[in-house]
């Protein structure tokens, strides 16, 4: 008798490799890092994160993608 050792169902298996659909404004302004002159302060930092707050989950996946290569939140989040 052969047990089912099954460790992921199929829908978190595919989270696991592609990442999480929905993207959390405040947890990716919140782990941010910036460099050179610019801190979470600077005004176009201030304005950039406004605008993107404002957006619909379909055009903060295309941001994401255009930023990291992938639409998706990493399954950790963006710590």
């Amino acid at each position: 008798m052969q047990k089912n050792l099954c460790i992921f169902k199929p829908q978190e298996l595919e989270m696991m490799i592609n990442g999480i659909p929905f993207v959390d404004v405040k947890d990716w302004e919140l782990n941010t890092y910036y460099r050179g002159n610019y801190t979470k302060d600077s005004s176009v930092i201030r304005w950039f994160w406004k605008i993107v707050r404002e957006m619909s989950q379909e055009d903060l996946s295309r941001l994401l993608k255009f930023c990291t290569g992938s639409s998706r939140t990493p399954v950790d989040g963006f710590r």
